[in-house]
């Protein structure tokens, strides 16, 4: 059985009409690496679901199944602004509001 998070990593890649190897260099990861998350061979590293996240734009909770909705529409932002929109967020998350 695929994980949650080899599901999601699949969907959002596909979403994004992106390869295994142009999500493999958007994210400085192999294509190799991407595949066997994706079939769940293995799982990320923390920096390395962080670095998923980031690229698209999406939370680590959701990644891993804690959350269902992990889209964070920040058009419009600078990558400056949509980062300070995470922080708030998780801050306000983690304070449990």
């Amino acid at each position: 059985m695929i994980s949650i998070l080899a599901k999601r990593l699949q969907e959002l890649r596909l979403k994004n009409n992106l390869s295994q190897l142009q999500m493999a260099q958007r994210t400085n990861l192999s294509p190799s690496v991407i595949s066997s998350y994706e079939t769940g061979a293995r799982t990320p590293s923390l920096e390395n679901l962080i670095t998923i996240a980031t690229t698209f734009r999406v939370s680590t909770d959701y990644l891993l199944g804690l959350e269902h909705s992990g889209v964070l529409d920040t058009d419009g932002l600078s990558e400056e602004e949509a980062e300070a929109v995470r922080t708030l967020l998780f801050a306000l998350k983690k304070r449990g509001i």
